[in-house]
């Protein structure tokens, strides 16, 4: 994976974790529990752990891209050193043919083709090493790569933040519904209650009707009796 890939995966990522952080910042504001429609704690957090992970995962790769980097400069580094020193013994070769032994025209144009192609080559591993250089300074975190992290930090420290509040509200949810349940069975009760006392004044009702239909009955029967009473005396 490219370094600039890598740095648009950290983007992508911090990107994530504003949208998240405001989110739940935004969730945290409203009315409260009464949202049913929203995401859970338990989702949210799950995202949270991803987006923390995908943010590590690239911090990794990054570094191993830097130091795969690093270890193409030291390669190269070691190449232009090589090279330098072939040069060196080439040019040394050259004089020695021309003070000391005599060498034809057509060995000294080769040593001289050697020590240019020789050249040549470290010249052109001094450019692969500065591209090489380029490319880890621009891997390195830059003023924006450091607000970016600082911006980053910030959002870690909000978002834990907001997990001490969803936790604080899960706690307060937890303490409404018990409160009702217990109203619940209170309402129970109290109509349970309520039932039984119906029930107690239907058959105390029940008991009254019985008791005034046998009360006149016997007031029936005691004027039947005087009516008869008064028809003996008259007699």
């Amino acid at each position: 994976m490219s370094t600039e890939m890598m740095i648009a995966l950290v983007c992508a990522v911090s990107g994530l974790l504003l949208v998240v952080g405001g989110y739940l910042f935004g969730r945290s504001g409203s009315s409260g529990p009464a949202d049913s429609g929203g995401e859970s704690a338990a989702e949210l957090r799950f995202k949270l752990d991803q987006s923390d992970a995908a943010l590590a995962e690239a911090r990794r790769q990054m570094e191993s891209e830097r130091t795969a980097l690093e270890m193409k400069i030291a390669s190269a580094k070691l190449e232009r050193d090589r090279f330098s020193s072939e040069l060196d013994r080439a040019l040394k070769d050259s004089k020695s043919g021309v003070d000391k032994s005599g060498a034809s025209d057509k060995e000294l144009a080769e040593l001289r083709e050697r020590a240019l192609k020789a050249e040549k080559e470290r010249d052109d591993a001094v450019i692969k090493a500065a591209d090489l250089e380029e490319k880890i300074r621009r891997s390195r975190p830059s003023i924006p790569s450091l607000e970016m992290e600082r911006d980053n930090k910030q959002n870690r420290e909000e978002i834990d933040r907001l997990r001490t509040e969803l936790s604080r509200q899960d706690a307060r949810i937890e303490g409404l519904l018990a409160n009702v349940e217990k109203t619940a069975a209170e309402m129970e009760k109290v109509v349970k209650e309520r039932d039984e006392a119906r029930e107690r004044q239907e058959a105390a009702d029940r008991i009254i009707d019985a008791v005034r239909a046998r009360s006149g009955g016997l007031q029936q029967q005691l004027k039947e009796a005087q009516a008869e009473i008064a028809k003996l005396k008259g007699g």
